[in-house]
């Protein structure tokens, strides 16, 4: 979260911390950052449907822990697919701009074209 410190979050959001992390999500072949094990943690915690998390290691973790998982792209087309929003591309790029989300070209091109956005 802290990247997101200074954010207005709607009232329906609470942030919390989870009150126990699991031993195996601070070992590995590559250690998670702080956020994704506590996010993991707290999904577990709460008993979560899924977890939006992007990181390869980071979901590989919480499928092992036997959590659902899926990433921004997964939401983006599901909400373009619904009728939510009219372009996975334009939110992209303002996620990439504003919160620093990294992409590789490849990945981002097979999203618009499943989104139908592609050039």
């Amino acid at each position: 979260m802290l990247r997101f410190r200074s954010a207005v979050w709607p009232e329906w959001v609470e942030v919390r911390q989870p009150t126990h992390i699991p031993e195996d999500l601070f070992t590995g072949p590559r250690p998670l950052h702080t956020g994704e094990r506590e996010a993991i943690a707290l999904a577990l915690e709460i008993h979560a449907d899924a977890l939006l998390v992007d990181e390869e290691a980071a979901r590989s973790a919480a499928k092992a822990h036997g959590l659902n998982v899926t990433g921004i792209a997964g939401i983006l087309l599901r909400a373009k697919a619904s009728g939510l929003i009219s372009s996975v591309g334009t939110i992209l790029d303002r996620i990439m701009d504003e919160a620093g989300f990294w992409m590789g070209s490849a990945f981002r091109a097979e999203v618009l074209r499943l989104a139908g956005e592609a050039p």
